[in-house]
Protein backbone atom coordinates (compact mmCIF):
# COMPACT_ATOMS: atom_id res chain seq x y z
CA UNK A 1 0.00 0.00 0.00
CA UNK A 2 2.66 2.61 0.58
CA UNK A 3 4.19 1.72 -2.64
CA UNK A 4 1.22 2.45 -4.44
CA UNK A 5 0.76 6.31 -1.94
CA UNK A 6 4.21 6.36 -3.67
CA UNK A 7 3.26 6.30 -6.37
CA UNK A 8 0.34 8.29 -6.35
CA UNK A 9 2.44 11.04 -4.67
CA UNK A 10 4.81 11.09 -7.68
CA UNK A 11 2.14 10.92 -10.25
CA UNK A 12 0.68 14.00 -8.59
CA UNK A 13 4.04 16.27 -8.52
CA UNK A 14 4.58 15.47 -11.78
CA UNK A 15 1.23 17.04 -13.21
CA UNK A 16 2.15 20.08 -10.33
CA UNK A 17 4.96 20.57 -12.58
CA UNK A 18 3.98 19.86 -15.78
CA UNK A 19 1.27 22.38 -15.06
CA UNK A 20 3.75 25.11 -13.59
CA UNK A 21 5.55 24.67 -16.98
CA UNK A 22 8.32 21.97 -16.48
CA UNK A 23 8.99 20.24 -19.61
CA UNK A 24 10.06 16.83 -19.95
CA UNK A 25 12.09 14.37 -22.69
CA UNK A 26 12.26 11.29 -21.04
CA UNK A 27 10.38 8.69 -21.34
CA UNK A 28 7.28 8.08 -18.16
CA UNK A 29 7.44 4.51 -17.56
CA UNK A 30 11.15 4.78 -16.25
CA UNK A 31 10.15 8.09 -14.19
CA UNK A 32 7.77 5.38 -12.56
CA UNK A 33 10.07 2.52 -12.56
CA UNK A 34 12.82 4.63 -10.79
CA UNK A 35 9.59 6.21 -8.29
CA UNK A 36 8.76 3.07 -7.45
CA UNK A 37 12.27 2.19 -6.76
CA UNK A 38 12.65 4.72 -4.23
CA UNK A 39 9.47 4.28 -2.68
CA UNK A 40 10.76 0.74 -1.59
CA UNK A 41 14.01 2.29 -0.48
CA UNK A 42 12.55 4.94 1.76
CA UNK A 43 9.93 1.88 3.62
CA UNK A 44 12.72 0.35 4.09
CA UNK A 45 14.50 3.32 6.25
CA UNK A 46 10.92 3.88 7.67
CA UNK A 47 11.37 0.51 8.80
CA UNK A 48 14.86 1.14 10.23
CA UNK A 49 13.02 4.81 11.97
CA UNK A 50 10.16 2.35 13.41
CA UNK A 51 13.14 -0.21 15.27
CA UNK A 52 14.32 2.72 16.79
CA UNK A 53 11.27 4.38 18.19
CA UNK A 54 9.14 3.43 20.68
CA UNK A 55 5.82 4.90 19.38
CA UNK A 56 3.95 6.69 16.53
CA UNK A 57 4.40 9.89 17.85
CA UNK A 58 8.25 9.48 18.31
CA UNK A 59 8.56 7.96 14.83
CA UNK A 60 6.71 11.53 13.62
CA UNK A 61 9.40 13.62 15.47
CA UNK A 62 12.56 11.47 14.45
CA UNK A 63 11.72 10.63 11.33
CA UNK A 64 11.82 14.21 10.28
CA UNK A 65 15.59 14.59 10.71
CA UNK A 66 16.30 11.73 8.19
CA UNK A 67 13.76 13.00 5.98
CA UNK A 68 15.14 16.30 6.04
CA UNK A 69 18.77 14.98 5.38
CA UNK A 70 17.40 13.36 2.06
CA UNK A 71 15.74 16.14 1.55
CA UNK A 72 18.20 18.74 1.17
CA UNK A 73 21.56 16.29 1.07
CA UNK A 74 20.61 14.46 -2.27
CA UNK A 75 19.91 17.15 -5.00
CA UNK A 76 16.77 17.08 -4.46
CA UNK A 77 16.23 20.82 -3.67
CA UNK A 78 19.92 21.78 -4.85
CA UNK A 79 22.28 20.20 -6.58
CA UNK A 80 25.14 19.07 -4.26
CA UNK A 81 28.67 17.64 -5.37
CA UNK A 82 30.02 15.63 -2.11
CA UNK A 83 33.63 14.44 -2.21
CA UNK A 84 34.15 11.15 -3.72
CA UNK A 85 34.78 8.50 -1.31
CA UNK A 86 36.07 5.88 -3.26
CA UNK A 87 34.83 4.30 -6.22
CA UNK A 88 32.90 1.21 -7.12
CA UNK A 89 32.82 -0.37 -10.69
CA UNK A 90 33.71 3.35 -11.73
CA UNK A 91 31.02 4.96 -10.49
CA UNK A 92 32.12 7.55 -7.77
CA UNK A 93 30.22 6.92 -3.72
CA UNK A 94 29.83 10.05 -1.72
CA UNK A 95 28.47 10.91 1.48
CA UNK A 96 25.01 12.05 0.14
CA UNK A 97 25.49 8.39 -2.42
CA UNK A 98 25.24 6.77 0.76
CA UNK A 99 21.60 7.97 0.61
CA UNK A 100 19.22 6.57 -1.82
CA UNK A 101 17.27 9.39 -2.96
CA UNK A 102 20.65 10.70 -4.29
CA UNK A 103 21.02 8.03 -6.93
CA UNK A 104 17.24 8.39 -7.99
CA UNK A 105 17.94 12.22 -8.46
CA UNK A 106 20.52 11.43 -10.56
CA UNK A 107 18.71 8.90 -12.99
CA UNK A 108 15.59 11.28 -12.81
CA UNK A 109 17.87 14.36 -13.83
CA UNK A 110 19.77 11.98 -16.78
CA UNK A 111 15.94 10.57 -18.10
CA UNK A 112 13.39 13.21 -17.93
CA UNK A 113 15.55 16.16 -18.63
CA UNK A 114 18.74 15.00 -20.63
CA UNK A 115 16.33 12.28 -22.17
CA UNK A 116 18.37 9.07 -21.59
CA UNK A 117 17.16 5.87 -21.55
CA UNK A 118 16.83 3.50 -18.55
CA UNK A 119 19.66 1.50 -19.81
CA UNK A 120 22.06 4.13 -19.23
CA UNK A 121 21.22 4.87 -15.89
CA UNK A 122 21.27 1.10 -14.70
CA UNK A 123 24.63 2.14 -12.24
CA UNK A 124 22.47 4.66 -10.57
CA UNK A 125 19.69 1.90 -10.55
CA UNK A 126 21.94 -0.42 -8.98
CA UNK A 127 22.96 1.49 -6.06
CA UNK A 128 19.67 2.71 -5.23
CA UNK A 129 18.61 -1.04 -5.18
CA UNK A 130 21.96 -2.31 -3.15
CA UNK A 131 21.19 0.47 -0.46
CA UNK A 132 17.44 -0.45 -0.62
CA UNK A 133 18.94 -3.87 0.02
CA UNK A 134 21.25 -2.72 2.78
CA UNK A 135 18.50 -0.86 4.24
CA UNK A 136 16.26 -3.84 4.57
CA UNK A 137 18.78 -5.61 6.19
CA UNK A 138 19.68 -3.41 8.47
CA UNK A 139 15.46 -2.24 9.36
CA UNK A 140 14.70 -6.21 9.83
CA UNK A 141 17.76 -7.37 11.75
CA UNK A 142 17.25 -3.78 14.47
CA UNK A 143 13.26 -4.24 14.60
CA UNK A 144 13.77 -7.83 15.27
CA UNK A 145 16.25 -7.18 17.77
CA UNK A 146 14.28 -4.67 19.18
CA UNK A 147 10.34 -5.52 18.76
CA UNK A 148 10.54 -9.41 18.05
CA UNK A 149 12.08 -10.45 21.57
CA UNK A 150 10.72 -13.08 23.70
CA UNK A 151 10.42 -12.45 27.04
Amino acid sequence: MQIVVGQISILLTFAVAIGLGFQYSGSLLSLFVIAMLTSISIIAFGLILAAATKTVNEVLIVGNFPLFLFMFFTGVALPIKGQVLFTVLDYPVTLPGLMSPSHAVSALRKIMIMNMRLEEVLLEITALLVLTIFYFIIGIWAFRKRRMRVE
